[in-house]
């Protein structure tokens, strides 16, 4: 794994170790999921987005043709 060298104001790095700390994890935990997200290829965004439509196509779940209109919806 490789190291990598950055230039953070003090204030701000002061706030992220806080930060980390009270979310049980690291900055640099933190910068390494940030890259990983950042650089994810659309390649496998497009895999989380056919996953998603598939397992709504697979849902059984119907609303049985009711529909209603907005006042009906706030309607007090």
């Amino acid at each position: 794994m490789a190291n990598v060298t950055l230039a953070l104001d003090d204030a701000l790095l002061q706030k992220a170790r806080v930060k980390a700390v009270h979310e049980h994890t690291s900055v640099n935990a933190v910068i390494r999921e940030f890259l990983a997200g950042w650089t994810r290829d659309e390649d496998d965004l497009a895999a989380v987005v056919e996953r998603v439509r598939a397992a709504l196509d697979a849902s059984t779940y119907r609303s049985g043709g009711v529909s209603w209109t907005r006042d009906e919806l706030h309607e007090r």
